[in-house]
């Protein structure tokens, strides 16, 4: 019952926020805000509705992919250096714009949404990683995801909402009750998931990479193992054979592969193991709406549902 409860609390908030988009961000506009990808647009599409004077664009396109290995085209090089405001989520996440000389330009302003998260490490779960090689995480190894966990997007959100409202301080309460608004959706949300996770016998789960790991922090999930530990990096023969071992021993609930990469790794251990696959997206690509993360989410709400609680409705 409780499982059911809380998908209709979903199915609210999506309700909510698919009615966020409004002609103030699709007029003529005075104030250029460009956002980086879908996370902190659709954040900055629900903290500017309603406010006049202002457009919104994301600089990714909405299926170019995970961001860290992203490179400009000149389309969206000319639109950086329109911007006059620039919603980023920081954390070594958009490599492809930090140490970029349009990032001083006079006159813009950043926003590192993730600058109000308390960031995790990226590293090994292991001594030795599936590489086949030990890794040593430096100062700088921080996991850059925070927005996969609704509470994390919570608090960039309401950053977002107190620096915007310092860029544009004629408007600062909107700004101010927009955030509330979106966050308190956002923290609903993952309290539906701290909620659905805490009945389960099983907590365990295998990603792919370390994108949901602020989620399961928040919400009670273990992630013994990621099958990637470096971005881009697959791990050799000996380290997936080893991984494979390692989850016959402990049995995790769900192998899950992300739609943004190959599920070749992933199906190959579900095989082995005979650990159920699925699919969990991280909410890094999808279209340029209001909704869009919400929505993303309340997927990965039923696939995880149904990974936690098999054989149940």
């Amino acid at each position: 019952m409780k499982t059911k409860v809380s998908a209709l609390i979903i199915l609210f908030l999506l309700l909510v926020t698919s009615g966020c988009r409004t002609a103030s961000n699709r007029g003529e506009a005075e104030r250029k805000v460009v956002t980086t990808f879908l996370p902190v647009h659709a954040m900055t599409l629900n903290v500017t509705r309603g406010v006049p004077g202002q457009s919104v664009e994301m600089l990714l396109e909405p299926n170019a992919g995970c961001p860290h290995d992203y490179m400009l085209n000149p389309t969206q090089a000319g639109l950086l250096e329109k911007a006059d405001v620039l919603v980023m989520n920081g954390l070594g996440m958009e490599q492809f714009l930090e140490g970029k000389s349009f990032l001083q330009r006079p006159g813009l302003t950043v926003i590192r949404a993730g600058e109000a998260v308390d960031p995790l490490p990226l590293g090994s779960r292991r001594e030795e990683d599936h590489h086949g090689h030990d890794h040593e995480p430096g100062d700088d190894d921080v996991n850059p995801h925070a927005w996969v966990s609704p509470f994390e997007a919570a608090k960039m959100t309401r950053y977002l909402g107190e620096q915007l409202a310092r860029v544009d301080s004629a408007h600062a309460d909107q700004y101010r009750a927009n955030a509330a608004a979106y966050a308190a959706r956002l923290d609903s949300l993952g309290q539906a998931f701290r909620e659905l996770v805490a009945g389960a016998s099983n907590r365990r789960i295998v990603t792919f990479h370390p994108a949901f790991d602020y989620l399961a922090r928040d919400i009670g999930l273990e992630i013994p193992d990621v099958i990637l530990t470096d971005a881009g990096a697959e791990p050799s023969a000996r380290g997936l054979s080893e991984l494979a071992a390692h989850l016959r021993q402990y049995r995790p609930a769900g192998i899950f592969s992300e739609p943004q990469y190959s599920d070749r790794l992933a199906r190959t251990l579900a095989e082995e193991t005979g650990v159920p696959l699925y699919e969990l997206d991280p909410a890094a690509t999808g279209p340029a709406d209001p909704g869009a993360y919400l929505e993303i989410m309340g997927r990965n709400y039923d696939t995880l549902r149904r990974a936690l609680y098999p054989g149940e409705e």
